[in-house]
């Protein structure tokens, strides 16, 4: 755990556990369910501007969701 202080730290307010909620539900409505830590990490590295490193490909089905989300997949 140690390895890990070192990295920045985003905090998720009442504003993006709504945006997690509004994202499951649309997600949903596609007939598409995903893991709920996907959608939070998701909607953690959109708000913060983080670009976020995968090389899970849940979300490819998440970006297509989020205006401007910088995620960049891993071969």
């Amino acid at each position: 755990m140690a390895s890990l202080a070192g990295l920045p730290w985003v905090e998720l307010d009442r504003q993006a556990w709504q945006s997690v909620g509004l994202l499951a539900a649309e997600l949903r409505d596609r007939g598409q369910m995903l893991p709920l830590t996907d959608l939070e990490i998701a909607v953690a590295a959109h708000t913060s501007g983080a670009a976020l490193w995968t090389s899970d490909q849940h979300f490819r089905r998440i970006e297509p969701l989020l205006a401007e989300f910088d995620v960049r997949f891993l071969s």
